[in-house]
């Protein structure tokens, strides 16, 4: 677009598709594996794109020839209702849903070009803004990638020479972030004004090799995706005053061996010597290179004026028989004829009538419905029940309209609890999660704790008084700590940063836990603190807390996270209501804890896992005046009667933990990649956690088996390994 208005930020919002409502946290639906696009999504269809001859193709059509029809997104760093506003996942969904695009194009804007021909306005990723455009080119791009359809990354500026760096720098990034995705298309010059096609030789070539190199160093596909490229003229191979495809033809892109180019074509219909632009595009195709519209607008290159149509009719016509691509701008409600949207609309998140529409949007969209079908697509929800639990839908129908929503419970059985959602849903909660129909088939599974006796174990809701899970022995707020600790992801965060005197003692316990006298228990926890400190863990008779069934045990947190166990036996009285306390120490630094469970287990005289406090100096631990600490049964070693847990792949700070049931041998985990080549075989000593991180494999997406000491297939998920 050649002229815009200058906008100002205002504040920026995100439409997710997935959301709770009951939860603070929030959930998202992962990424495919390259290449495992939805059924029947253009990407499904074609598969990789390269460049032969003079036309696009598909590495599933053959020789089948590929053209893309869609709509492109106003300037990324202009201000609201022209631009930004508009790059969600709710738009991405509408324009794939009703729209029918096979193609998207995220406009990322580069400077605040105000007053050099046209500029979004405010500043961009190379002049302040690099969070921001980054931001919303990955909503765009991952939310175009879960759709299936292809998605332009258009470096949105008339002086990208300017600074090659840079380009080149952001383009590296996007390949290693996303190009191993056959739904990647690169623009890396959206329109050259004045630049001589040796300037922008010079500079593409430059910027696709490093495209090029990082391509060749993904751990997967070393597929080199299409890269379009601007030409002189505000891309039109010389604008009004000479044709420059003779020159461009005969001195092309080189970088890469020159392949998987397209040379970029811009037009508006209202704008004259559009007979000379076609016939440039045909010269272009006659000297055997592909040409790419990456932008066109139905009114004068301006935005102002009316819009033609007749003329519009008349390029798509022609590019249709030339099997060329092509992309309308724009994605907008900002005042003006090219604008998709009318102004006066207020949603920026799709979900519009033809009345919201310009008479722009209006003809756009109907050439979009004629050439890919105008039909009405319902949407389905697969849910996976595991060992441990199960999840219901409400409704239950087979299938779901587009923008209905779905509640999804989650249900343990006896002994178990609810630990994460799986699959196409990521994150913790309390088991009961509302999904938004967003253009999108849905698998969702979840991963059930086997907990024994405590509830809650994996902290999924936080603190809670009713009923009674975990609570606080005094005000929280007065020893340094939140009124409520934080919650994330099964963890609990927590610190007390005042503990000034020896009646400043602070614990967390959970009330009501059935033991039996005579009977003996293992305590297991997962915890680790930012720096080295002592807590402690004690079991107590509800009422009479002075009662204890083991001796407090202290334990050393260190920097990494540490599974600790506790055994004990409680006394021939027992309690049917006893406690389990969490004591925090003196230490000031933050700790996390995890995964607590409670089982009653046989056991054989000997020492426990835990090292007793010194009672002389601890005094038990206990609030307020030092106390006794009662009547206290010596531990015992642990021997564990069998018990089945479920396999669960759970997300730590430094990769994944894969856990499961303790088994009679060994287990073996194999990784394959998304073309079903094993990439990694790792052994799994009795079940015990194993984390999954870039020391294992290459991050990337893979499919995770488990396969017991017979060698029968126990668990299979995917899993996504971060950089």
């Amino acid at each position: 677009m050649k002229k815009t208005k200058r906008f100002l930020f205002s504040a920026l919002f995100f439409v997710f598709a997935l959301s709770s409502v009951a939860l603070a946290q929030s959930m998202s639906q992962t990424l495919p594996a390259p290449g495992e696009a939805p059924a029947g999504s253009p990407v499904d269809r074609y598969g990789y794109l390269s460049i032969s001859g003079n036309k696009m193709r598909g590495s599933k059509s053959g020789a089948t020839d590929v053209q893309l029809r869609g709509m492109s997104f106003f300037w990324g760093n202009a201000g609201e209702g022209a631009g930004w506003s508009f790059y969600n996942e709710g738009t991405v969904a509408w324009m794939v849903h009703d729209w029918k695009v096979d193609v998207l194009r995220a406009a990322v804007g580069v400077f605040n070009e105000t007053g050099q021909s046209g500029g979004g306005g405010n500043p961009g990723y190379l002049d302040g803004a690099a969070d921001q455009q980054w931001g919303l080119l990955k909503t765009v791009v991952e939310a175009s990638i879960r759709r299936g359809i292809y998605v332009i990354i258009d470096w949105h500026t008339h002086q990208a020479e300017n600074n090659t760096n840079g380009a080149r720098d952001f383009f590296i990034r996007a390949a290693k972030e996303w190009g191993e995705y056959p739904n990647i298309i690169y623009e890396v010059y959206n329109e050259p004004i004045n630049q001589s096609w040796s300037q922008i030789l010079t500079y593409s070539n430059t910027v696709i090799t490093g495209i090029r190199t990082q391509e060749a160093a993904n751990a997967r596909s070393k597929h080199n995706n299409v890269v379009i490229v601007g030409t002189p003229g505000w891309s039109s191979f010389g604008g009004h005053s000479s044709d420059q495809t003779s020159t461009i033809s005969s001195s092309p892109i080189t970088a890469g061996s020159g392949a998987n180019i397209a040379y970029c074509m811009h037009f508006y219909a209202n704008t004259s010597g559009h007979d000379t632009y076609r016939a440039r595009v045909t010269s272009m195709l006659n000297a055997n290179r592909a040409v790419f519209v990456s932008e066109w607008g139905t009114s004068a290159a301006n935005g102002s004026g009316g819009i033609n149509t007749t003329n519009s009719t008349t390029w798509l016509d022609h590019l249709d028989a030339a099997k060329v691509s092509w992309v309308n701008w724009s994605i907008t409600n900002k005042d003006e004829s090219s604008a998709a949207i009318r102004n006066a609309v207020t949603s920026k998140t799709g979900g519009w009538s033809t009345s919201d529409l310009t008479p722009s949007g209006v003809y756009v969209r109907e050439r979009l419905r004629a050439a890919n079908g105008t039909s009405i697509p319902t949407y389905t929800i697969t849910t996976a029940n595991s060992e441990g639990g199960s999840i219901t839908r409400s409704p239950a129908g087979p299938s779901y309209n587009y923008g209905q929503q779905v509640t999804l419970t989650a249900t343990p059985q006896a002994g178990f609890e609810f630990a994460n959602w799986t699959r196409d849903l990521t994150g913790g909660g309390n088991g009961t999660f509302t999904v938004t129909i967003n253009g999108l088939n849905l698998n969702i599974g979840a991963s059930f704790y086997r907990g024994g006796l405590i509830r809650n174990g994996r902290f999924t809701s936080g603190f809670t008084t009713n009923p009674v899970t975990w609570a606080h022995v005094v005000s929280p707020v007065a020893m340094g700590e939140a009124a409520t600790p934080a919650v994330s992801d099964g963890e609990l965060k927590t610190n007390i940063t005042n503990q000034s005197s020896a009646a400043d003692h602070f614990y967390f316990w959970q009330n009501n836990i059935a033991l039996e006298g005579g009977k003996g228990y293992r305590l297991s926890f997962r915890a680790k603190a930012d720096a080295p400190r002592r807590i402690a863990v004690a079991v107590a008779n509800t009422s009479a807390r002075t009662t204890r069934y083991m001796p407090t045990r202290e334990i050393t947190l260190t920097t990494d996270w540490k599974d600790y166990t506790v055994d004990f036996v409680v006394n021939a009285t027992g309690a049917a209501a006893s406690r389990l306390e969490f004591w925090y120490g003196r230490g000031t630094s933050n700790w996390n804890i995890t995964n607590i469970s409670l089982f009653e287990g046989a056991y054989q005289a000997g020492g426990g896992d835990g090292r007793e406090f010194n009672t002389a100096n601890i005094s038990c631990w206990d609030d307020g005046s030092p106390v006794s600490c009662g009547t206290q049964v010596s531990a015992m070693r642990y021997a564990p009667t069998a018990a089945k847990t479920a396999w669960s792949v759970v997300r730590t700070g430094s990769g994944l933990q894969l856990s499961g049931p303790d088994m009679s041998g060994t287990a073996k985990v194999s990784l394959y990649d998304v073309r079903g080549r094993m990439v990694k075989t790792v052994s799994l000593s009795n079940g015990k956690p194993f984390m999954l991180n870039k020391a294992v494999a290459p991050a990337g997406n893979y499919l995770l088996v488990v396969r017991n000491n017979q060698g029968k297939e126990v668990y299979k998920t995917r899993v996504l390994l971060a950089k």
